[in-house]
């Protein structure tokens, strides 16, 4: 039976994959990709930025971590998207790039578009996504299946280090869940009902997700297009 042109050109595009990945030797494979980037977090740290609005919990934090190789110039960055209010983790992300260029311009020119970024220590970066994870824990919220990877760019880094507190929950006290466009209202209303009871927690209708019209993008050679993964 002959081909539809549908057909045809799915065909084509699967070939044309193929051919790329082949090209790049592998390095899309889960066991060549983790390989890599356990090599990248032995690399230099070569800077820590967040949203300087990061203390109010019931603000979404984008925390970004970039290690260089020195040799090559190559760097590797993870990117975190935390909600400390509910989910934890929302999103997270990592991406390669060959030199500080595109790295600078595309993906932390991105998080500069929507936030005032700031520099700040290792150690507090992992002491902020540690309490993202840790309360959306205690709500029995998993962080999202990217999470584990690009955590080890946080290398060595100590949390309990930091003597600063960071604040989670909302502002009385209770889960604050801001419903976004990668979330499932329902499932997580319904989850927080059966384990908190009805009125133990707060709700606000959806909001736009800059870092999710990112993940839209093509930047960076390992960069991937995932939805938020918060099951409950």
């Amino acid at each position: 039976m002959p081909k539809s042109s549908r057909q045809a050109s799915l065909e084509r595009k699967a070939a044309k994959r193929k051919k790329q990945k082949q090209q790049r030797g592998g390095s899309g494979s889960t066991l060549g990709r983790r390989a890599r980037v356990l090599q990248a977090a032995t690399w230099p740290l070569l800077e820590c930025w967040i949203n300087d609005d990061w203390r109010d919990p019931m603000q979404l934090t984008e925390a970004v971590v970039a290690r260089r190789n020195k040799s090559t110039g190559e760097i590797v960055a993870a990117a975190f998207l935390l909600d400390r209010a509910c989910l934890g983790v929302k999103n997270a992300m990592i991406a390669n790039f060959a030199t500080a260029q595109p790295y600078r311009s595309e993906f932390l020119g991105h998080f500069e578009g929507f936030h005032t970024m700031v520099q700040v220590e290792l150690d507090l970066i992992a002491a902020i996504i540690k309490a993202a994870v840790d309360y959306a824990a205690s709500l029995e919220f998993r962080p999202h299946r990217d999470y584990a990877e690009a955590a080890l760019l946080l290398g060595d880094a100590d949390p309990l280090a930091v003597l600063e507190s960071i604040p989670v929950g909302g502002p009385d006290g209770k889960p604050y869940f801001v419903a976004g466009p990668y979330d499932n209202p329902t499932r997580v209303m319904k989850h927080l009902e059966r384990l908190l009871g009805p009125g133990n927690f707060t709700f606000t209708a959806p909001v736009g997700s800059e870092f999710g019209e990112f993940l839209e993008g093509e930047t960076g050679d390992w960069l991937e297009i995932e939805d938020s993964d918060n099951d409950a």
